[in-house]
């Protein structure tokens, strides 16, 4: 806990700098330079309704493909990765959906197309577990990514916990993911 304040801390103390450093107005050569997009844009926290539909649908992507990799996989170590990525996906998701209807929003049932893309790729893949072990990766990366940015900015105090907690489950389970 104290390391994962620490490095909001960290972020938050850079992001002020580079916020310094960019507010330089004055200069017409500072016109002609091309703009630079801070790395705080790319974190910055959704909308909680927004926030509940990309956290959910990546969810359930991890839950649908993990379950189908149980099924279709003939390596063990893929298939013991798979079933404790259900658990630990079936536990954030379970946090999610109970904060989200303490705020009155519901959670999809239904990926969003990006997610759908992924599993429709992976159930005719014909690499089933590299392009599994994959998929893994780029969407753990995501889903940290996303829940980073709301427990650090996010609006939602119901919410800001859940994208905690999830933020701790997900780099506890990256061992198990890089395993792939």
């Amino acid at each position: 806990m104290k390391r994962a304040a620490l490095r909001v801390a960290c972020v938050l103390s850079c992001a002020a700098v580079a916020g310094c450093a960019s507010s330089d107005r004055s200069a017409p050569a500072a016109a002609s330079r091309p703009a630079r997009v801070s790395p705080v844009v790319k974190t910055a926290a959704p909308s909680a309704s927004d926030y509940v539909g990309r956290a959910g649908s990546l969810d359930l992507f991890v839950l649908r493909s993990s379950e189908l990799a149980v099924q279709r996989t003939s390596s063990a170590k893929v298939r013991e990765a798979a079933q404790s990525t259900i658990a630990v996906h079936q536990g954030t998701s379970a946090q999610l959906a109970f904060a989200s209807r303490r705020l009155g929003l519901t959670v999809s049932p239904v990926l969003q197309p990006s997610e759908q893309q992924l599993l429709d790729q992976l159930q005719n893949s014909f690499e089933f577990d590299r392009t599994y072990a994959s998929q893994q990766k780029l969407v753990q990366r995501r889903a940290l990514e996303l829940h980073q940015a709301y427990a650090a900015k996010g609006s939602s105090p119901t919410l800001k916990p859940v994208a905690s907690f999830v933020v701790t489950r997900l780099r506890s389970h990256q061992r198990v993911i890089d395993t792939l």
